[in-house]
């Protein structure tokens, strides 16, 4: 299962500190390298960042699903592997992911992006158990926006 649909507009996504060279990572993200749980400062959510995924699943530990906000993409998609990228609109930043966590899922190329050469795709992202509506997932990132925002995290 997975949804996507805009969120927020680029700019705003911009406006709110998170630009084309925004890395919250702690060490280099080579190929195939996810790195996550490096927490935002806000609530339960925390960065996802990587240079490509590989088909994975992540541990019952992270709850049934995941949602996904993109803050920075350098030509990339996050999506399961029985859907074609064609179907989904590309995730600029701005875009709202959602996927069940505990099916096959990886960040590929998308050819509609212009890719850049570290090709990153992060999101600030948290995990749940029960379903929840297009209308809460987006007050969570609207709220998350607003307190990095307010804290001085602004591009200049």
């Amino acid at each position: 299962m997975i949804n996507t649909w805009t969120g927020f507009s680029e700019d705003f996504i911009a406006s709110c500190g998170f630009d084309k060279n925004f890395d919250p990572c702690t060490y280099p993200m080579y190929k195939y390298n996810i790195q996550k749980n490096k927490w935002t400062g806000f609530e339960n959510l925390h960065y996802v960042g990587c240079n490509h995924a590989r088909t994975h699943r992540d541990s019952p530990g992270y709850g049934n699903y995941g949602a996904f906000l993109v803050v920075r993409n350098d030509g990339l998609i996050a999506k399961n592997t029985d859907h074609s990228k064609n179907d989904m609109i590309p995730q600029v930043p701005g875009t709202i992911v959602v996927l069940k966590l505990n099916s096959l899922h990886h960040v590929i190329r998308d050819n509609r992006l212009e890719l850049n050469p570290e090709s990153y795709w992060i999101s600030a992202s948290f995990s749940y158990d029960e379903k929840m509506s297009q209308e809460e997932i987006n007050t969570k990132f609207k709220n998350f926006l607003s307190f990095h925002k307010s804290h001085g995290y602004v591009a200049v």
